[in-house]
């Protein structure tokens, strides 16, 4: 267990990063949530994950905690990033439904 709480740092950034990526392809017209204009609120709740997660990995940063604590919010970010790649692809909206490609 303690070999794979050293990883939470690094789980992080990666979900950062997976984030960030998604929000600039749906920016860029090679992502869609299948919503249409709805797709801008997906984008909006992502945006506010990832504000969330950065501001959590300065606090962990600046007061060293353990790293049990940056673990378990990589888990739970993990999960939210689980449900956003679930949200385009198989549960995409009525406008633009699952067609087995995830790029446009």
């Amino acid at each position: 267990m303690t070999e794979t709480l050293k990883y939470g740092k690094t789980f992080n950034y990666v979900v950062l990063t997976y984030l960030i990526l998604v929000i600039i392809l749906t920016l860029a017209g090679k992502l869609t949530f299948g919503n249409g204009l709805g797709d801008l609120l997906v984008i909006i709740y992502i945006a506010i994950v990832v504000v969330i997660q950065g501001v959590l990995i300065i606090i962990y940063a600046r007061l060293k905690l353990n790293n049990i604590f940056s673990f378990v919010t990589a888990i739970i970010f993990l999960s939210i990033a689980m449900y956003v790649t679930w949200k385009f692809t198989l549960g995409r909206g009525i406008e633009h439904s699952w067609d087995g490609s995830i790029f446009y």
